[in-house]
């Protein structure tokens, strides 16, 4: 009940007491070929498994955070393919276990998601354990102890290997391949909204603050 009273205070601070934000500043129009399709309405995060600032806001559940406050946009994450030593593999993991929840109508914010548990174990691997891995095998083999351990007991190298050649797969990887090119221009991690605005971060001291920023951007057509 607190929170829903924090939410409709915090909608109200928007509509009356939201600053204009700035071109340049807040934010930057993207360059046509650097903007997303059909993303019209969307918030999505482009991020790296091998990013520490990614790895920040997904602790903090950022993006989370920011659906839980604008709950009828569309929310994505999108893992740049082409950053980090197993960075394909990982987003054939990724869009494998986003495959599974889209089918088991569970959203991939959900910290029981299993997208979300893949996340959080390469994430932690990477800044809690400093763990590596020899090969791809190995990467593979860790997605899918992962897996199994949120319940998917049919995980298996196959199985991934499986998503990533069939139509399903290539087209996730096509859309996400979207994410280089902002990642060229900001690196990670990055908020796009309607597929044409990139968010500053820097520029952000908040979860709110990004909030009331975003709030701005969806206006914008």
């Amino acid at each position: 009940m607190k929170f829903k009273k924090f939410i409709t205070a915090f909608l109200l601070l928007l509509a009356v007491g939201a600053n204009a934000i700035t071109e340049g500043k807040e934010y930057i129009k993207l360059p046509s070929h650097a903007q997303f399709k059909d993303a019209q309405n969307s918030v999505i995060e482009i991020f790296s498994y091998g990013c520490i600032h990614c790895y920040n806001h997904f602790r903090a559940g950022t993006l989370k955070f920011v659906s839980e406050i604008l709950p009828d946009l569309k929310y994505d994450e999108w893992q740049v393919r082409q950053m980090g030593e197993f960075g394909f593999l990982m987003s054939e993991v990724l869009g494998y276990a986003k495959s599974i929840d889209e089918k088991n109508g569970i959203n991939s914010l959900s910290a029981k998601s299993n997208f979300h548990q893949v996340l959080k174990g390469f994430f932690e691997d990477a800044f809690v354990n400093k763990k590596t891995y020899k090969n791809g095998e190995e990467f593979y083999q860790r997605a899918v102890s992962i897996l199994k351990a949120n319940g998917v007991q049919n995980a298996s190298i196959k199985s991934i290997l499986d998503y990533a050649d069939s139509n399903e797969g290539k087209e996730y990887a096509k859309l996400t391949d979207q994410a280089l090119e902002v990642a060229k221009i900001s690196g990670t991690p990055g908020f796009i909204v309607n597929g044409k605005y990139l968010i500053n971060i820097e520029h952000i001291n908040s979860q709110e603050e990004l909030v009331e920023v975003i709030s701005e951007l969806i206006k914008l057509k």
